[in-house]
């Protein structure tokens, strides 16, 4: 045998491909095929030569065999049978071709290697390890939807997961797979995975493309030079922490329509965006030092991003501004728009209230209304609550109106 038999790598890609010539479905898992392969270091030619001249001459009859091996492959057998074949390349290259789609290589087999193919171009394109295997469990999640086998519930999926599916969208996914598919399987294998992703997009309570794109944007506009996809999907994790009820992605999302809505007004809105998202990074309701370590959390992210040091440092400082509710300039409006809620119709104000009781579960009921009662006070004994014209106009008698409300329900439960 040659050393390539002891190389876990490839005996990992002839093993992956050995698996589509079972007399079983396995299309499904076309994507760990093509992560075998790049993670192999195989270019996709190389990749094709494989499957051509070493895996289809060995198992591809298996595919007309009425008594044929579904259960799997004994490695031991397929990496010495393998070997074998790999010293009896010598047949020219015409021949060598029509040996393959006579043994089984053509047909159905050659569209699941032309779905490999297109997977593994999709990976090369990844720009970090990390992303490719994301890319590869999303891909798994659709072709279990696109061949039919045992589809997932959507829902259950993590938030940032549910975002990247939304945004390959069923166009991308079905470009990769349709080599695979039968002709007669094309239109049901379309409505599933459209059916699927239609899922994600009920299961979700904001838009996380959207979100995705505007963050993304952000860290580009304020100088980031690197890839903020591990960012985002970690600030979707902190932002659906369990405990969570008002303090959550959605919270978010409403900030930055508010700052759509505030369009002119920041001197550096890339800057207002991501102190946004990072202002609740950190929301322990127990602790009293959530800005200072949301502020940090976002001066350490954007910095390993590259963003400049003066801008992480502003940014920092819009976060901080927020436990103070005071601040000059772009920081003003990023208080602002935290407490927009304050301001909003009564039915929104109402669950608003609510959500923070949530948040605050573990503190007794009149503890709880004696500290709520001292919070609302001390916004409406501000000679305005909003910093900025614009938001004063808009929210201030709402939100007078709402505080004087809340602390009259609050004083007389206490009563």
């Amino acid at each position: 045998m040659t050393q390539l038999s002891t190389d876990p790598r490839r005996v990992a890609v002839w093993t992956a491909m050995a698996e589509h010539f079972l007399d079983t479905e396995t299309r499904h898992e076309i994507p760990l095929t093509a992560l075998a392969c790049v993670e192999a270091g195989l270019s996709v030619d190389q990749a094709r030569m494989t499957w051509q001249d070493e895996i289809t001459p060995v198992v591809g009859a298996n595919l007309f065999d009425m008594a044929g091996e579904w259960a799997g492959w004994d490695q031991k057998w397929l990496v010495e049978s393998i070997e074998r074949q790999r010293q009896g390349l010598a047949l020219p290259g015409p021949c060598r071709w029509l040996r393959y789609w006579l043994v089984g290589g053509g047909g159905g087999a050659h569209g699941v290697w032309a779905s490999v193919a297109r997977c593994m171009a999709a990976l090369l394109a990844a720009p970090d390890r990390d992303r490719r295997r994301e890319l590869v469990q999303d891909l798994l999640f659709l072709a279990r939807h696109c061949f039919d086998f045992c589809p997932r519930d959507i829902s259950k999926l993590e938030p940032a997961q549910r975002a990247r599916l939304l945004e390959l969208g069923p166009e991308s996914v079905l470009e990769l797979f349709r080599p695979a598919l039968l002709r007669s399987e094309v239109t049901e294998a379309t409505e599933r995975v459209e059916a699927a992703l239609a899922r994600a997009e009920e299961a979700s309570d904001v838009d996380l493309p959207a979100l995705r794109r505007k963050f993304m944007s952000a860290v580009r506009a304020a100088g980031g030079t690197g890839d903020g996809a591990a960012v985002f999907d970690s600030l979707v994790r902190r932002y659906t922490e369990a405990g969570r009820h008002y303090h959550t992605l959605r919270h978010v999302e409403s900030c930055l329509d508010w700052l759509d809505w505030c369009y002119g007004l920041p001197q550096r809105p890339a800057e207002v965006t991501l102190a946004l998202w990072f202002h609740d990074a950190v929301y322990d309701p127990r602790a009293t030092d959530n800005e200072r370590r949301s502020a940090e959390l976002a001066r350490t992210e954007l910095a390993a991003l590259g963003v400049s040091e003066d801008v992480c440092q502003r940014i920092a400082e819009h976060v901080l501004a927020t436990q103070r509710h005071a601040a000059q300039g772009d920081g003003a409006l990023v208080v602002d728009i935290d407490l927009a809620i304050l301001g909003t119709r009564e039915r929104e104000f109402a669950r608003f209230e609510a959500q923070i009781r949530s948040e605050y579960a573990w503190v007794g009921e009149a503890e709880f209304r004696t500290g709520r009662s001292h919070v609302l006070r001390g916004f409406l004994a501000r000679s305005s609550i909003y910093a900025l014209p614009a938001l004063r106009q808009e929210l201030e008698s709402r939100a007078r109106a709402n505080l004087e409300r809340r602390i009259r329900e609050l004083d007389q439960s206490r009563g």
